[in-house]
């Protein structure tokens, strides 16, 4: 028991109805529930403990009269149960599991081995769930592809069905009341991802439920519809979808490993028809989940995406449909631009597409994502070349951020009249670029370890040049360093908060100090010259809108 994949291994029927016993005397007895205090406390903290190591307690074959032999293999012989006993349990089993009237129906007809079988898969996975440190929920779908409930006549698969659906209830309710850390939110990305491969499950049943399962998720945890990891298995599991429509009809179908840490897969259908309609189905729902993560986070998501259609692009060469579906929303949901975004609903329905939508800019972004990261690979090339590869790299670090700082002071040293500042604030644009093109190579690189001052250094370049048109360059570079570095986040919002605070130790923008000389309205002079002098805010503006 002591290895941690004992509760999914196939065990010997011996060692499996030995537990089976143990939980039907577990629910029976009353060693399941603290709320009665019947018991020492020991003993509940033991079951605790059995529970997470527990095998599932699903039937050894496909066959229904697994089922009927409960009746003759439980532990506990039905002879000694009285009607009031039998009454009281089928009310225990109805309170917690809260089921619609069908399944009241069906519990009322059940006799007391069936009875006695569900509520202690109820309370085994219900316990696994609360004393596991991480969850395993995914368990649970095991239980809903056993053949021998899906076969069933007497209702037990709805019964199986009603307990799936409270039990994930409860982990919901688990997983909110843990302290935001990153172990949860990578746990609450693992459901997701589960629940996306459970919704290409061959069994419909099993597909209408993990979609609900997942609206739920998103309800209770939005963030999930702009992570980073969900889209990209998404759109990877499309691609594998997809690749597998034309097979041999001769042979037998495959199954999709999708590469998951819980060993999840994808059984695929036997004919064409079949598998090309759950493939668009599939990247129907994908669709449907990015474009409304665009509605609650356009910018993270479309950042994401750039992302992804740049680590893909090496693959566009060939048929790509994740690659071909990310590509396809962002002209379908693409925004509108900064000067159509105020117009009236009657203007810009006389304005062409390409005339009110922000998809230049997308694709802009992503050139330059391109571009920067072929030229900082060539020049850590270069640097690797040295004697000292160590060495190297440092100077090469040492030198653009050098020639941040000193692109900056030529900019800020100008007047804005001046036929230098084009140039000048290329230069900028060309440093900032650079610096964050070398923090996700080498971010990317296991052996490397990103410089504290690299982080530093982006995030404080609005300090550097507190201007408008620099700080949506900074904020395009931001969004670059947390889709292809979300490992270094904290790392770079506490860099970007002390930014923030220098920004106010200096009163800029937002924090500058009101002019003095306004002169006096009501004696004015011909020397005197009235005129409104607003802060410098829209950086801030810019800088606002990011967070």
């Amino acid at each position: 028991m002591e290895s941690p994949t004992f509760a999914v291994q196939p065990q010997a029927g011996r060692l499996k109805k030995l537990f089976s016993d143990f939980w039907q005397y577990s629910v029976v007895m009353g060693f399941t529930s603290e709320e009665h205090s019947l018991w020492p406390q020991d003993w509940y903290d033991g079951v605790k403990e059995i529970a997470v190591k527990s095998p599932k307690l699903t039937f050894a074959t496909s066959e229904r009269s697994d089922i009927r032999l409960i009746a003759f293999n439980s532990a506990i012989a039905q002879e000694g149960v009285s009607l009031n006993e039998l009454h009281e349990l089928k009310q225990q089993l109805l309170q917690q599991l809260e089921p619609p009237p069908n399944i009241v129906s069906i519990l009322n007809k059940y006799q007391f081995p069936i009875l006695v079988y569900l509520k202690s898969v109820y309370w085994l996975e219900l316990l696994r769930l609360q004393s596991n440190k991480k969850c395993t929920f995914h368990i649970l779908f095991d239980y809903l592809e056993d053949k021998a409930v899906q076969k069933d006549r007497q209702g037990m698969y709805d019964c199986v069905c009603a307990i799936v659906e409270k039990l994930f209830k409860e982990f919901l309710a688990i997983m909110a009341e843990q302290p935001k850390s990153a172990a949860r939110e990578l746990d609450l990305e693992n459901h997701a991802e589960i629940l996306l491969v459970q919704f290409n499950n061959p069994n419909k049943a099993i597909q209408r439920l993990a979609d609900k399962f997942l609206a739920q998720l998103v309800d209770k945890f939005p963030h999930i519809l702009w992570s980073r990891r969900v889209l990209f298995s998404s759109l990877d599991m499309l691609d594998s979808l997809a690749s597998h429509l034309q097979l041999n009809p001769n042979i037998e179908s495959p199954v999709i490993h999708v590469g998951h840490a819980t060993g999840q897969t994808i059984m695929l259908k036997d004919t064409q028809s079949e598998r090309e309609q759950i493939v668009k189905d599939f990247a129907q729902r994908c669709k449907g989940i990015i474009e409304e993560a665009m509605r609650w986070a356009p910018d993270t998501m479309k950042s994401h995406m750039k992302e992804y259609i740049n680590n893909k692009s090496t693959e566009g060469t060939n048929s790509h449909s994740g690659l071909a579906l990310a590509t396809e929303c962002v002209l379908s949901f693409a925004a509108l631009n900064s000067t159509s975004d105020s117009l009236a609903q009657p203007y810009l329905a006389t304005r062409p597409t390409c005339v009110k939508n922000d998809t230049s800019r997308f694709f802009s972004s992503l050139s330059q994502r391109k571009e920067y990261s072929g030229k900082v690979s060539g020049m850590l090339d270069l640097a690797d070349d040295d004697d000292d590869p160590a060495h190297g790299r440092d100077r090469l670090t040492d030198k653009l951020i050098k020639n941040v700082g000193t692109a900056a002071t030529d900019v800020t040293s100008m007047e804005e009249t001046d036929p230098k500042m084009p140039r000048a604030l290329e230069k900028f644009h060309d440093s900032i670029w650079k610096i964050t093109g070398l923090i996700v190579s080498m971010n990317s690189d296991q052996k490397l370890r990103v410089p504290r001052r690299l982080w530093f250094t982006i995030a404080s370049a609005p300090v550097k040049l507190f201007r408008a048109d620099a700080m949506a360059d900074i904020v395009e570079c931001w969004h670059w360093l947390l889709s292809a570095c979300p490992d270094q986040e904290l790392v770079f919002l506490q860099e970007m908060i002390a930014a923030w605070h220098f920004t106010r130790a200096s009163r800029l923008g937002l924090f500058s100090p009101d002019p003095e000389d306004l002169g006096n309205p009501l004696a004015p002079s011909e020397d005197m010259v009235l005129k409104p002098r607003p802060p410098v805010t829209e950086p801030h503006d810019i800088w606002i809108k990011f967070l």
